[in-house]
């Protein structure tokens, strides 16, 4: 008979580190005071600018979607705005990837005791989706690296035959994500902390399915059947502070 175990912790959604999109509402700051020699070319890149500003400060994701899809202006900065919106398009499908990692039934749901209850014989399948989760995350971190790197970056302009005017436009506008300090310490704390949730709920489910016979599920509680197994799962589990 199965020992129940008092103090064990359980994850439920009420306490599951939750990872939040970390920049999205910053696009807000988007450079406005950029001289401009062109009116009407100029006045409406200026204008695209702005509705970028609103849209992600409403988190209305159809007109995000919409804003960035389209070309309002011309000439030169027609090349520039599209370069900009590429670049705002890859870093907002980055944070959305994470959110979306974060977020998935797997990832959420795979060390919860009903959870582990249900899929007791299918841990296999558990541990194989939390793998392409975890290869997922790294996919992410890797392509965030270069979102934040000057350099990388300025690939987005390559082929553009633009004077250096119309890159410091585009550089100006693309710097406040890039050179934001305070947003990329926050999006690669938060890459780090999915990367190790992640990766100690493999090992957490690793440990049970190679003990299926030491613990139990009862009035949605996971019991071991003895306090050493207990403690050496909670280990695993804290992991995710130390990270």
């Amino acid at each position: 008979m199965n020992k129940k175990q008092q103090g064990q912790p359980t994850r439920t959604r009420s306490n599951k580190v939750k990872i939040f999109s970390c920049a999205l509402i910053l696009v807000a700051a988007v450079i406005l005071g950029v001289v401009i020699d062109n009116a009407t070319a100029g006045s409406r890149f200026e204008s695209e600018i702005t509705a970028i500003n609103l849209a992600f400060a409403k988190n209305n994701t159809k007109k995000i979607d919409e804003v960035l899809e389209r070309t309002v202006s011309s000439g030169n900065y027609a090349k520039v705005e599209k370069s900009l919106k590429k670049y705002v398009r890859d870093l907002t499908d980055n944070i959305n990837g994470i959110d979306e990692v974060a977020d998935s039934d797997i990832v959420y749901h795979s060390l919860e005791a009903e959870y582990l209850g249900k899929n007791k014989d299918k841990l296999n399948d558990t541990i194989s989706e939390l793998t392409k989760a975890s290869e997922k995350v790294k996919d992410l971190t890797a392509a965030a690296d270069k979102l934040y790197n000057e350099k990388e970056v300025m690939v987005y302009l390559e082929d553009q035959n633009l004077n250096e005017s119309y890159k410091k436009l585009f550089t100006d506008n693309a710097k406040v994500f890039y050179g934001d300090k305070e947003l990329r310490t926050n999006y690669s704390d938060t890459l780090k902390l999915l990367r190790g949730s992640v990766a100690v709920e493999i090992e957490a489910v690793t440990f049970l399915n190679e003990r299926k016979d030491d613990w139990s599920v009862e009035n949605g509680e996971l019991n071991f059947k003895n306090d050493n197994l207990r403690k050496q799962y909670i280990q695993i589990l804290e992991k995710v502070a130390e990270s």
